[in-house]
This record gives C-alpha cells, structure tokens and sequence, in this order.
C-alpha cells in the first residue's frame, strides 16, 4: 500500500514483491473519496495526498491485484496527475520507497 503525499526526487525505489503480472484498476475519485479509501485500507492519510494504491496478492492463487486511486485525470505529459499515476503503477510493481 502507498499513499503519496510528497515523495522526494532523491528517495530509491525498493523491491518488496516479485511481480510479473499484474491486474491493474483505476479509480478516478474525488479528494474525500480518496481519503475515505485509505482509511478504509489502514492508512492515515494527508488531505493534500493526490493519489495512493494497493497492491494484493491472491494467497490461494499467488495472482497480483492494484488498486489506484486518483484524484485528477492526466491532462498533460509533465502535470502532477500524470506523476501520480505513474508513481502508483511503479508500487503496483512491487516498489516502495520511505
């Protein structure tokens, strides 16, 4: 589970799952939508966060699921919407960072 709130340019990614597949669902919500959301997950969100996923493994079938939930469409190829999402499919990917 990751919820962005103000990720640094200079943290690393880390490799906490091996995923090489993975389903990925996009929701696109509203900022109280999104909070409520990781509360319901266990996070402990910011109210400035624009984006946060969770990724789940199947223990019966081993197969990998991502949820991210967003908060603004993409509009542009450099806007904080498109950062997000890319941010969040990378945890989708097995890859945390502090």
């Amino acid at each position: 589970m990751a919820l962005l709130a103000s990720a640094e340019a200079s943290e690393v990614w880390t490799a906490t799952a091996e995923v090489e597949t993975v389903a990925v669902r996009i929701h696109w919500v509203s900022v109280p939508e999104l909070l409520d959301a990781a509360r319901e997950v266990g996070q402990k969100p910011q109210t400035t966060a624009l984006a946060f996923s969770v990724l789940r493994k199947n223990v019966e079938t081993g197969a990998y699921t991502c949820d991210v939930y967003l908060t603004k469409r993409p509009a542009r190829v450099w806007d904080k919407p498109t950062t997000s999402l890319g941010h969040e499919l990378a945890h989708c990917l097995g890859l945390v960072h502090e």
